[in-house]
């Protein structure tokens, strides 16, 4: 889901809800593309409230991402997402 929420510039992109109501917010990036500060802002707080949020850069990242999550939600095995997402604020 596309997130928009007025009056907080800088929420993650987008939310991926998962089966017994677990949320991840997911923060989209080009390539090239880097956080700004008030999304690096936004990304701290919600990781201090416990909020998963990951910081998806290029096409491979977000494809990785879609793949690997798929894996997590049906209890496969070889789920890489940690490796594959930036979770650090940078």
């Amino acid at each position: 889901m596309k997130f928009v929420s007025p009056g907080n510039d800088g929420v993650p992109d987008r939310i991926v809800v998962l089966p017994g109501g677990g949320v991840i917010f997911i923060e989209l990036k080009a390539t090239t593309g880097k956080l700004m500060a008030n999304q690096r802002v936004q990304i701290s707080r919600l990781r201090k409230q416990g909020a998963l949020v990951f910081v998806l850069t290029g096409k491979r990242d977000a494809e990785l991402f879609v793949y690997d999550i798929e894996r997590v939600i049906h209890g496969l095995p070889s789920a890489r997402v940690s490796k594959h997402c930036n979770t650090t604020d940078h």
